[in-house]
């Protein structure tokens, strides 16, 4: 028992004793002996639709973008040995970090080496004791990890609505306020009224912070985010935030924004400062991957196309092109209803508490490009059938 632990890790095991009482029986950390991919076949043979990945347009396996990181190697090595403030920069951190600025509309870009650390030093080091940080609440833990390590008040508001955020803005509004939001949430899948945000920080002045994670290689029609699904000039955001591990098949995290922010982040954030800079092969990966999708923007519509079908299969009723499908299910069921659509051949996952209450616990759908129609109908059918016995 390690006892010097907080309080929570008690919480843990009594959380963990309620799902199964063999903890050979839980779903995770379970080794794959090949790459996550769309499909495959698992050690019996059985041929698996693998929904559990968010390898959105299928570059993960792209020759082109494969090619690209060998390449790296064999130029630059694996790491690069220090900071890039010191001796740790290379010419194609550069080229990723201005090809992100030009592809997001934004002045400039920097690239850090993960996501999630990617919000948690960026919010915690902009803001502090003296702003107001309100966050939709659906917003990704590292955008709350952030703003707890800022010193700054954390406010929430009910999922993307606008009227409990004016309400906040309003009481507020004599003071320094930032915004969070995500650009496509990666619980429902769905988006902010991201318009009408805007129309209230014209307002009252607030700044947004946006993570379009999700959004980068999914939403509008070649693939730009939330900015150009909505119709909206990127520089109505602040503070832009992606990773390059969804769309793009690569890892890290970037923000891309003014010239003036961005300078300031190079030079002063402590999430970049005072860690080794991204590896060369996962840079070219990702730059690889985004001059693959700005040439070929029709992969954007072959996922929604692809998304929109699995989701009318699997409810006619449902109309969404989202590449995240969200399906309710009890709490007491969810890991049940998960570890029999993989025994039958579906790769899903459970989300339910503690990364959301147990009134939200769901079944979570990732739809890849390269997923075929075949394919897509077989997971219907199958989670159907699950989801219909139990």
């Amino acid at each position: 028992m390690l006892s010097w632990i907080a309080e929570n890790y008690e919480d843990f095991l009594t959380f963990k004793k309620s799902l199964y009482r063999d903890e050979n029986e839980l779903p995770y950390f379970k080794s794959l002996a090949h790459g996550n991919y769309p499909r495959y076949r698992d050690i019996s043979g059985q041929k698996v639709v693998n929904l559990s990945a968010y390898d959105y347009l299928g570059l993960n396996e792209n020759s082109h973008v494969r090619n690209a990181a060998k390449k790296s190697i064999e130029k630059y090595g694996i790491s690069t040995a220090a900071s890039r403030v010191v001796s740790g920069q290379f010419d194609i951190h550069s080229a990723l970090e201005n090809k992100i600025a030009t592809f997001t509309g934004m002045e400039s870009s920097v690239s850090f080496v993960s996501g999630h650390a990617t919000n948690v030093t960026t919010i915690s080091h902009l803001f502090g004791k003296g702003h107001i940080i309100i966050c939709d609440q659906y917003a990704h833990n590292s955008i709350e990890l952030g703003a707890l390590s800022s010193g700054a008040r954390m406010l929430r508001f009910h999922h993307n609505n606008l009227e409990k955020l004016e309400n906040i803005l309003r009481k507020f509004e004599d003071q320094k306020m930032v915004v969070c939001i995500e650009g496509l949430y990666s619980m429902d899948g769905d988006i902010p009224p991201i318009k009408d945000i805007i129309d209230l920080k014209h307002k009252y002045g607030f700044a947004l912070y946006v993570d379009d994670s999700h959004g980068l290689g999914t939403m509008g029609q070649t693939g730009r985010g939330i900015c150009e699904e909505a119709g909206i000039n990127p520089s109505e955001i602040d503070v832009l935030m992606g990773t390059l591990s969804k769309s793009l098949g690569s890892c890290g995290g970037f923000i891309a924004g003014s010239l003036e922010l961005i300078e300031y982040l190079k030079f002063t954030s402590p999430g970049f400062i005072f860690s080794t800079g991204l590896p060369a092969p996962l840079v070219a990966a990702a730059l690889a991957s985004l001059e693959i999708l700005d040439k070929n923007p029709f992969m954007v519509q072959e996922l929604r196309d692809k998304s929109s079908y699995l989701a009318s299969k699997l409810d006619k009723t449902r109309k969404t092109d989202s590449p995240i499908i969200s399906i309710p299910v009890d709490f007491q069921h969810c890991y049940e209803v998960a570890r029999t659509c993989q025994e039958n051949g579906v790769r899903v996952f459970p989300v339910t508490y503690p990364a959301v209450s147990k009134n939200k616990s769901r079944i979570r759908l990732f739809v890849s490009r390269l997923h075929t129609y075949e394919d897509l109908d077989f997971a219907a059918e199958t989670i159907q059938n699950v989801l219909y016995r139990i």
